[in-house]
């Protein structure tokens, strides 16, 4: 063995200085290969400070992973899931829980809260071989990776079966480490920050509502931000920030106070560590980007099962035009400019249209000024849209009989017609004098409402609530329960612009016979036909 020979011989010529050098030598090379990398991984990230802003059609670099394969993840399949959310909160009562819930509700997605467990059982996951939840959220996602074996083992694998992801908050506190890595994850975190300057990564592939065409300047709300940062391909930052101070973060360096990197806030997993795919949020949601981008992650991960159209209605009432102390009321300057600003309004939403409530009883009774406002107003009947309240205000349940309630109508729409035909404008979107029909359809509005708020017998052949479908402008947060016991009345005109349609429609036809749905048509001491 000749080469072994010259080897051992080459080995009892070499000092241990020598040795000692060449170690010293390779740990230098590999720490300047890794600041390499790692810093060309900010600056591909961080955007000049001397280029101008970044145009929406030109977005700004973005981290390496994006530039690699990704693996096949598999996606929740709507006939192996439920469209279900389970969410695990630290208790029934925590802020950052509720205000998931909150946006759960408000988006009508079904959702399960249980408390986080620590060594106590899971809930279980499926049934018959189906998925019960398309979604897991963990309100603190230390109580995800701190699970015992057996039910983090669980879970694991309910994920990657059936596709389903997990999104999660870390909230950092004052007991929380500076730095830490996260456990069983390529992944640091670095905690209690104060951040600046938000921006979102266009190349992000979960964004949906969220749209990343500006820079949020200024300073995030809190000192308590959460950073991330990996060399793993399969995190990708989805909301960045720069930090207040360059010194927060001891492995920025020398060149942090030249050039201050953005860190991400929000990062996604891409599921090529262990196939399941992550979103994790530095902070809770009282940010408002976070909120947008929470919605945009339960998209995506539910691949696009638990999403709303991108289509919305827009209708802004303003209550109680006529009613007010003097002073306090409308003038001719105050009316232009609510005429000029929803012409405004209107360039980027078509049709927009401002919603006015009135009673008439209130119609001139401030100071000169504010009664020429009042004509002016009227003036532009046509350009509104009107809905009535009573004649004084008065709150219909609140009166002891129907005659007074009748009254009360026929005194609003002889307003209705009368200051219709004196403001030599007519129709509130062209035709008859405006507001004819709505004081009667008004009524059968807030009869609606209130048989909802009071549920009873059948009467007159109407359905009680519960046997009739809820009315379009009522909220039902989806609980487990009874169908009734989670509908709440709103205010019936915090409507969409497309009821006012509905209750001219509904006024039509009745004039040919026909009823409202899911209500029969009544008699008044009103000329015109109304529902009660």
């Amino acid at each position: 063995m000749p080469s072994l020979a010259c080897l051992r011989r080459l080995c009892r010529h070499v000092s241990p200085q020598a040795v000692l050098f060449l170690l010293v030598v390779f740990c230098l090379f590999s720490v300047f290969v890794s600041a390499y990398y790692l810093y060309g991984w900010k600056r591909g990230l961080e955007p000049s400070a001397d280029a101008p802003e970044p145009d929406c059609g030109d977005p700004p670099p973005v981290a390496p992973s994006r530039l690699l394969p990704l693996k096949p993840v598999q996606a929740a399949t709507p006939s192996r899931t439920d469209p279900l959310v389970l969410v695990f909160v630290e208790s029934l009562y925590s802020q950052l829980g509720q205000e998931v819930v909150a946006i759960l509700e408000s988006s009508r997605f079904k959702y399960r809260t249980e408390i986080a467990p620590g060594k106590g059982d899971m809930p279980t996951l499926t049934d018959k071989g189906r998925g019960r939840f398309a979604l897991i959220i963990y309100e603190n996602i230390l109580k995800y990776v701190n699970l015992d074996a057996w039910n983090r083992e669980l879970l694991d694998k309910y994920c990657v079966a059936y596709g389903v992801g997990i999104i999660g908050f870390f909230k950092a506190n004052e007991n929380s480490l500076l730095s830490a890595q996260l456990k069983g994850f390529p992944l640091f975190l670095h905690s209690n920050l104060g951040l600046k300057d938000c921006s979102i990564n266009p190349r992000s592939p979960l964004l949906y509502v969220t749209r990343p065409s500006e820079v949020e300047k200024g300073v995030l709300p809190g000192e308590d931000w959460t950073v991330f940062q990996s060399n793993h391909s399969t995190y990708e930052p989805v909301l960045l920030a720069k930090t207040r101070s360059s010194e927060s973060i001891p492995h920025l360096g020398a060149d942090a106070g030249l050039h201050a990197a953005l860190h991400a806030t929000v990062v996604q997993d891409l599921g090529l560590h262990d196939g399941i795919q992550r979103v994790l949020f530095g902070n809770n949601l009282n940010f408002w980007l976070h909120k947008l981008v929470f919605v945009d992650a339960v998209a995506f991960l539910t691949g696009k099962r638990l999403s709303l159209p991108l289509d919305r209605y827009i209708l802004v009432d303003i209550d109680d035009i006529f009613v007010g102390k003097e002073g306090t009321r409308m003038k001719v300057e105050d009316v232009k400019a609510l005429f000029d600003t929803q012409n405004e309004l209107r360039t980027h939403i078509p049709n927009f249209t401002f919603n006015l409530g009135y009673s008439g009883k209130f119609f001139h009774t401030g100071t000169d000024a504010e009664d020429a406002g009042d004509d002016l107003l009227l003036s532009y009947v046509k350009e509104f849209w009107w809905f009535p309240h009573m004649w004084s205000h008065m709150q219909p349940h609140l009166f002891h009989n129907q005659s007074v309630l009748a009254e009360q109508m026929a005194l609003n729409k002889k307003f209705a017609v009368v200051r219709a035909r004196h403001s030599h404008r007519h129709g509130v979107r062209g035709g008859a004098p405006p507001l004819w029909r709505v004081p009667c359809a008004r009524a059968a509005v807030r009869g609606l409402e209130a048989g909802v708020g009071h549920p009873g017998d059948q009467h007159r052949g109407v359905p009680p609530p519960e046997a009739r479908p809820p009315p379009p402008w009522l909220h039902s947060q989806r609980h487990h329960g009874p169908p009734t016991a989670d509908l709440r009345p709103l205010h019936a005109h915090h409507l969409l612009q497309r009821v006012p349609g509905w209750l001219q429609r509904a006024g039509q036809d009745h004039q040919r016979g026909r009823a409202l749905p899911h209500r029969a048509p009544q008699s008044c001491e009103c000329s015109t036909p109304c529902w009660w």
